[in-house]
């Protein structure tokens, strides 16, 4: 892997990282303001985000492996 991917890998878990800390953050501070409907669709994005992130893993992984 060239440097310049393995930076720009870096950069993007950096950023799905803060994003899911904003989630978790936004959860909390809803869930305290008794606002129910607004923690379910916080905790629909994140699994939404998770479920991104697993799906591009294991295509970039299947990619790899064909073209090796």
């Amino acid at each position: 892997m060239r440097h310049a991917d393995i930076r720009s890998t870096a950069a993007k878990v950096s950023s799905l990282k803060t994003i899911e800390g904003l989630l978790d953050y936004a959860i909390l501070e809803s869930a305290e303001l008794g606002l129910p409907l607004i923690v379910c669709l916080l905790r629909m994005a994140r699994f939404e985000l998770e479920t991104a992130v697993a799906s591009s893993l294991s295509d970039r992984s299947a990619l790899e492996a064909t073209l090796r």
